[in-house]
């Protein structure tokens, strides 16, 4: 995926690993120095949670070192949701905050959080008897191409590309938009939480996080997603 330059890939240098560079997560800028991710990406960091991490919206995330290129960017902080408990948890959402905004000459655009409501509008062509008519939406991650586990915790070296793919909707909750996979579409896999899930219409909307393996996308659009955005945002002074 060489479109979606808004979507970057967190990495950090794996100690374990004699600091080889690897990738963690999928983030979606949506300020100037906000990117919106998971919790437990940052929740699995476990003895790693104080070891510099970065940003790069470079398309392989693994291209070069942090120290030299200035492509990667430095993250000042995170902050997940204070009731998100597991992995499977309806909170699992996370802001982080870059040390310095995303430079012009990097063209990149913020990516509008979409309207309230604006899911329920998407699904509302659900007929109670026929169903939900087939419905893509876009996916775009760094996660790893082949189905090998990594090693340990935060993840693997394999591959760190930013990817697009096609997931079908599938249900919907108050918290989650649910999708599903067949022969022709797109799979998550690690490194691909966090990353968006769009819906296309005239244009692309921002709807959801992706929250990892089950193809649970947390929902963007409701009230108390965006207030504890907005409430974040303000606590950081960022407007």
């Amino acid at each position: 995926d060489d479109e979606h330059t808004n979507v970057g890939a967190i990495v950090l240098k794996w100690p374990a690993q004699d600091y080889q560079l690897a990738r963690l997560c999928t983030a979606t800028l949506i300020h100037p120095r906000v990117m919106v991710s998971a919790a437990h990406c940052f929740e699995r960091l476990g003895g790693l949670a104080n070891e510099p991490l970065f940003i790069t919206f470079e398309q392989d995330a693994l291209f070069g070192d942090p120290a030299e290129d200035p492509e990667y960017l430095a993250i000042e902080e995170y902050i997940y949701h204070p009731d998100f408990i597991t992995h499977i948890d309806e909170d699992d959402i996370a802001l982080i905050l870059l040390e310095e905004p995303v430079p012009d000459d990097f063209g990149i655009v913020p990516q509008d959080l979409p309207e309230l409501g604006f899911v329920d509008t998407m699904t509302a062509q659900i007929d109670g008897e026929s169903g939900m008519p087939e419905l893509e939406l876009i996916m775009v991650g760094y996660g790893g191409t082949e189905k090998i586990l990594p090693p340990n915790n935060p993840d693997n070296f394999y591959s760190a590309e930013r990817n697009i793919g096609y997931v079908t909707f599938q249900d919907l909750t108050s918290y989650f938009i649910m999708t599903y996979q067949n022969l022709d579409n797109a799979e998550s896999w690690y490194g691909d939480s966090g990353g968006p899930l769009f819906y296309q219409g005239d244009e692309e909307v921002l709807i959801g996080v992706n929250g990892g393996l089950g193809l649970n996308h947390y929902r963007l659009d409701t009230k108390f997603a965006q207030k504890w955005i907005k409430d974040t945002m303000k606590d950081l002074l960022i407007e």
